[in-house]
């Protein structure tokens, strides 16, 4: 399958377009686990896999190393960004804070009808 390239004819913001829809689809990929911690990205790869160009696909991998998604390893390319347990322990206790608020505020402005809906769910999964 040919790899569709940007017309030069288009206008430059068409390719920070495709460079932006490069780092969309690849940070999907990532956090849905279809790229695991380590992977290499190999650029044809890519290019094949989400047909899109070489260079928006660099771009947009350039993006997500800035967000710590991937790094850059010199000429030698990309690779999906290693978790470490400390970051996963840091994910936890952050998760772990912003539910326990979120539940503290659905409590305080949860009504009868909201309620209901709590029993109702509970019961369904018992």
């Amino acid at each position: 399958m040919p790899v569709p390239q940007r017309d030069p004819s288009q206008p430059a913001s068409e390719a920070g377009t495709l460079s932006e829809r490069a780092a969309t689809l690849v940070e999907h990929d990532i956090l849905s686990g279809l790229l695991a911690p380590g992977a290499r990205l190999g650029i044809v790869d890519l290019v094949q896999r989400y047909e899109i160009g070489a260079t928006p696909l660099r771009e947009g991998l350039s993006r997500l190393v800035s967000r710590g998604l991937i790094v850059g390893i010199g000429q030698r390319g990309f690779r999906v960004a290693d978790v470490s347990r400390e970051d996963l322990l840091d994910i936890t206790l952050m998760r772990t804070a912003v539910e326990i608020e979120a539940i503290r505020l659905s409590i305080i402005h949860g009504d009868d009808a909201w309620e209901a809906g709590i029993l109702s769910t509970l019961h369904q999964m018992c």
